[in-house]
């Protein structure tokens, strides 16, 4: 048995889900019964691990997520793609559902550098003096 597999086993600092892991990787070689008896993981615990679906539950959001940003040439954000899982594929989603799976996806828009704006030289002429102010 490798060594720090048995640490993981029989360490109480592992959280259930980290046992089943190993437990399900030793299972091969050594008997459930005494691979949970070394970790220390309820049977139950094990089994409801083992019947737990492994699907994800956004996978179809996250290839619209995607293809929407790609079309956007990157630059579409958590708000925009919220809005347009909403106008065009009628997905009502929560904005921090959306941030999620961006961050799931490693997505992160461009920040566009904002344009310079001319200012004309027309507004700088001088006024003729019509109500004779003296400045």
């Amino acid at each position: 048995m490798n060594i720090q597999k048995t640490y993981s086993l029989s360490s109480k600092t592992g959280t259930n889900k980290q046992k089943y892991q190993v437990v399900k990787e030793l299972r091969r070689k050594y008997a459930l019964k005494d691979l949970l008896k070394i970790s220390g993981l309820p049977k139950s615990v094990y089994y409801y691990y083992e019947h737990q679906n492994e699907t994800d539950k956004y996978h179809d959001i996250k290839i619209l997520i995607s293809e929407i940003f790609e079309a956007s040439n990157k630059t579409y954000g958590y708000r925009r793609i919220k809005l347009a899982l909403q106008n065009f594929y009628q997905i009502k989603i929560s904005y921090k559902t959306v941030v999620k799976l961006m961050k799931d996806l490693h997505i992160i828009c461009k920040v566009r550098k904002k344009r310079y704006r001319y200012i004309s030289q027309i507004s700088n002429k001088i006024t003729p003096n019509l109500l004779k102010r003296e400045f």
